[in-house]
């Protein structure tokens, strides 16, 4: 009965596509001691070397498996086997690296957007007021830059639920990204519509793409108001009895709050600021950055 008895490797091509996806080539040389029907030889050689169907490239490169196997018989006894690898999911290459893909560095895109937004108070912390201290007919609108940091990174199921986790949250410590350093709450996560692609690997192992910007502004993601009204804690109303406003009962804006919520003594006096936060904090454990 014939048997294989040499399998010799003759050719190797690797490369990437323009996608950034590895495709490889490999061709052997297969001779037995006499005829053998195709697939009987096929399978004989892989034990004396002939990679299998559905195996890595190289262990350096484990997303690159073999998706086909071209045998040519050139007689009864020898063929020229060609095996073509591919990264079907790109995942392993598709920042432009060999190794691991979860040990591949984020991609950031940073970029710039302006904007007009109307404050009651400008950046010195005063307030935006006429010179009776009332709100003007139309607030006034101050220029807003806001950077944004685009993030693609090859994460894993642990990562991507952190990153689902940190979603629509403000940054609770200060962060670095792109060599930017960002205070505590000046950091805001937003994920998009098709936040996550997922790709199931030989071994049934599920890798994502992550894509998530950070939105980031100085001061922080916030609004601030003056503290004023015309009800105080205690149910006290502001009415004429209290202060004289040129026959208005009131005064347009309202009374001077402190802290606590009670009336201040003069309709001059600077009211207390009052800060709202547009979401919670979250402290953004296992998030990538870089």
């Amino acid at each position: 009965m014939a048997a294989i008895t040499k399998v010799t490797l003759i050719g190797e091509t690797f490369r990437k596509d323009d996608a950034g996806r590895a495709k490889a080539t490999r061709k052997f040389s297969v001779t037995a001691d006499g005829y053998m029907d195709s697939d009987v030889a096929m399978t004989a050689a892989e034990a004396l070397g002939l990679p299998p169907v559905t195996e890595w490239f190289s262990e350096t490169r484990p997303f690159c498996r073999c998706i086909s196997q071209d045998v040519d018989r050139l007689n009864g006894s020898l063929w020229e086997v060609t095996l073509a690898y591919e990264d079907p999911t790109a995942v392993g290459f598709a920042l432009g690296g060999d190794e691991d893909p979860l040990e591949q560095p984020a991609k950031i895109v940073v970029g710039v957007e302006m904007e007009q937004e109307e404050r009651e108070y400008d950046g010195a912390g005063n307030r935006v007021c006429n010179a009776a201290g009332s709100r003007f007919t139309r607030q006034p609108t101050f220029p807003l830059q806001t950077a944004i940091y685009a993030v693609t990174k090859i994460v894993d199921a642990a990562t991507k639920a952190a990153i689902k986790a940190a979603a629509g949250t403000l940054n609770a410590s200060p962060i670095e990204i792109d060599g930017d350093t960002w205070a505590e709450r000046e950091a805001w996560l937003v994920l998009g519509q098709n936040a996550f692609t997922e790709y199931v690997m030989p071994g049934d192992l599920h890798l994502y793409t992550a894509s998530y910007a950070i939105r980031c502004k100085r001061g922080g993601w916030k609004i601030e108001v003056a503290n004023i009204g015309h009800t105080d804690i205690d149910g006290d109303t502001v009415n004429q009895t209290l202060v004289s406003m040129k026959n208005k009962t009131n005064p347009p804006m309202g009374w001077p709050l402190d802290d606590d919520g009670d009336f201040m003594a003069h309709a001059s006096d600077e009211p207390t600021k009052r800060t709202f936060w547009l979401c919670d904090e979250n402290p953004w454990t296992g998030v990538p950055l870089a």
